[in-house]
């Protein structure tokens, strides 16, 4: 990823979190796909869910930089959305990222195309290291780092 395109996606998530309701809607959105998904988030507490969700998108950044402390954020999702865990599929993950660029489209009035390739470039390395660990035995997070 470029500083271009992490400067993009920066600004973006910042104009989306700067209002009332992106990450309220994408849930929105997210769950309206299917029962099954909706059944996922049948006992979530939706106060706290949004607060790991913005700090997860602003973990990608650190992520796609290759830093420990991305890393280890993304461990102990991983560990969490797994088989083992709360069986969040890998197929769910095409979804979220389609989810996230539909509200990121609706809250962001300067969302183009360039910023949507921005959106999904810098989504990608930390959608491909969820798929990775779903079947991934459980064990110590952060042991491989």
């Amino acid at each position: 990823m470029t500083e271009h395109e992490m400067e993009l996606f920066h600004a973006s998530l910042e104009r989306c979190l700067g209002g009332d309701g992106f990450v309220g809607r994408f849930y929105e959105i997210l769950q309206g796909l299917s029962p099954e998904i909706a059944r996922k988030f049948q006992n979530t507490d939706f106060k706290t869910q949004k607060r790991k969700l913005t700090a997860s998108l602003y973990m990608t950044m650190l992520l796609d930089d290759h830093s420990p402390e991305g890393k280890m954020h993304f461990e102990r999702i991983a560990q969490l959305h797994s088989r083992d865990a709360l069986d969040i599929r890998p197929e769910f993950y095409e979804q979220w990222v389609e989810t996230l660029v539909e509200a990121a489209r609706e809250y962001d009035k300067y969302f183009d195309e360039e910023t949507e390739r921005a959106w999904r470039h810098l989504l990608q390395p930390a959608i491909e290291f969820m798929r990775t660990r779903y079947q991934r035995p459980s064990g110590p997070v952060g042991d491989d780092l």
